[in-house]
């Protein structure tokens, strides 16, 4: 950023001015960190209320790296544990604006308030009436985004029904990778958990590819979720006596373990 008013943090004007010429120049990703620049700086003047409206306008970029930067900025959580908190409250019509404000025009907000008020069959079904792969990869987010804050609130039962709506997506390793990029897992031990039961449903589908992806994913930040992986896979082609797979695999998980 450019432009700066006091020797140090550039001016909204500034900010906004830019915004808008990443806008016209189609570079979306750069444009939703100019956005939550904008509510960070609104934030630092105290303008709360038009902070949270302007992050609440980045999230719709849907770049992860903003929620990671806001988590770790002003500790602003993704947009389900926001609207979680608003469900525990008992403001569930706020949750559900906030919800609408961020993925509309989908049918993800009524999926988002669904799983955060805890009625999972109905979340289920609402996924297989979805428009498209944007919108379940949405979708996908959410749940996945509420496994770890139910892990965090050590409430295993719901975390698990979450992780169910994940696999339902068929986007595991896609939203895998958003909840490393979004700075999902405060801990190391909501990470392994969650993608110990990733691997575990992908795996009951027989999604070799999205299994590896998640397990080779793992391997710079959660390195136990790379080992738990290619053990899985070891397994699964011992169980159906595929020799050339499992020697394969135990191959890759040596590189992982060794020294």
């Amino acid at each position: 950023m450019t432009g700066h008013s006091d020797g140090g943090s550039p001016s909204i004007d500034v900010v906004r001015t830019e915004y808008e010429q990443l806008i016209e120049a189609n570079d979306y990703s750069a444009a939703a960190m100019a956005a939550l620049e904008i509510a960070l700086l609104l934030h630092r003047d105290g303008l709360l209320d038009e902070a949270r409206a302007a992050y609440h306008e980045a999230l719709t970029f849907r770049v992860p790296e903003v929620i990671d930067e806001a988590r770790r900025r002003v500790g602003w959580e993704s947009p389900a544990a926001q609207a979680y908190d608003l469900v525990l409250k008992g403001s569930g019509d706020d949750a559900a604006a906030l919800l609408t404000r961020v993925y509309e025009p989908s049918n993800v907000a009524g999926f988002g308030l669904a799983v955060c008020e805890g009625y999972f069959d109905e979340a289920a079904d609402m996924i297989y009436g979805m428009g498209g792969d944007l919108e379940i990869s949405d979708a996908g987010q959410i749940a996945i985004d509420m496994a770890g804050r139910y892990l965090r609130d050590e409430n295993d039962e719901a975390a698990g029904e979450a992780l169910a709506l994940v696999a339902a997506t068929d986007f595991t390793s896609e939203l895998w990778d958003y909840a490393i990029d979004s700075g999902s897992f405060v801990n190391s031990r909501v990470a392994v958990e969650v993608g110990t039961t990733l691997l575990q449903l992908t795996l009951e589908k027989r999604d070799i590819d999205r299994a590896i992806a998640i397990a080779e994913r793992s391997a710079a930040s959660h390195p136990k979720v790379t080992v738990i992986g290619y053990r899985l896979l070891v397994s699964l082609a011992e169980q159906e006596a595929d020799s050339v797979a499992a020697v394969r695999w135990k191959e890759r998980l040596g590189q992982f373990t060794s020294g």
